[in-house]
């Protein structure tokens, strides 16, 4: 089972895209939406849900009203519990590769009236679907069921993207949950002298993929900075045609002399 807080209001001891998987019949998880007796309950609840293949959307307010919760944060949070099936594990992966490689999408989750999940859609986004009209023919060329109302989606789709918040929209008896999923940042470093070693070692640590370039072997290999996902040990001017330059990627210019730096 997958627990998302899907929203929040006022002060909760997590934030909204916060995620817990629940395995092993409850026995064990990934992850954490706050913890305390909140997540307890979640955990029960997951179990139950599982054993009947359903989901639910649950409401939590954590006040002096609900002092049985263990949280008295003073906010509140919506929770969607849901079974991970087999064939939502190819989408998954699918999100996991955009992501990686710096690109963004959105999650389109369909709930019917009985709250059972219909169906996942992954939605790749790139620049130019930042325009309602591209959004629509996108959306209706993936969920043809949607057609007729296509263009309130896609309006909410774009709202949840450029605030980056999980969007819920009636859809006649069914309930959609927009989550976007923003690219994994890029940071591509121009030299791999020792102010890079430890740039690349932070950035990493920070969620970055990092890229090192430089026009010496010895400052640009894996050896040298296990932590990059590359290191290219070319000519300057050369790496422009081997990198993607995305609204996602940082560029560091840190070689070892202004030409160098003036050049890239």
């Amino acid at each position: 089972m997958l627990a998302t807080i899907i929203s929040t209001s006022g002060s909760t001891p997590a934030a909204a895209f916060s995620k817990m998987v629940v395995k092993d019949g409850g026995k064990s998880w990934l992850g954490t939406i706050g913890g305390g007796c909140m997540e307890g309950d979640v955990l029960q609840q997951a179990i139950r849900l599982y054993n009947a293949d359903t989901a639910e959307i649950q409401t939590f307010h954590l006040n002096e009203d609900n002092l049985d919760q263990g949280l008295i944060c003073g906010g509140s949070l919506d929770v969607l519990l849901e079974p991970i099936r087999r064939e939502y594990i190819p989408l998954f992966r699918q999100m996991t590769s955009l992501r990686d490689e710096g690109n963004d999408c959105i999650l389109l989750t369909m709930l019917d009236d009985a709250q059972r999940s219909k169906y996942k859609v992954v939605l790749e986004l790139s620049p130019e679907d930042n325009q309602l009209e591209n959004l629509n023919q996108l959306l209706q060329a993936k969920m043809p069921s949607l057609s007729s109302s296509a263009s309130e989606v896609s309006g909410e789709m774009l709202t949840a993207y450029h605030r980056n918040e999980i969007r819920r929209l009636k859809s006649g008896r069914n309930e959609l949950i927009l989550e976007p999923s923003m690219g994994r940042p890029h940071l591509i470093i121009f030299g791999g002298g020792h102010v890079s070693k430890y740039v690349s070692r932070a950035a990493s640590m920070a969620g970055f993929r990092i890229s090192i370039i430089d026009d010496r072997k010895e400052y640009a290999n894996p050896v040298r900075f296990p932590e990059a996902s590359e290191t290219l040990a070319v000519e300057f001017y050369e790496a422009f045609d081997r990198i993607a330059i995305k609204p996602s990627t940082y560029i560091l210019i840190v070689t070892r002399g202004h030409r160098s730096d003036e050049d890239i």
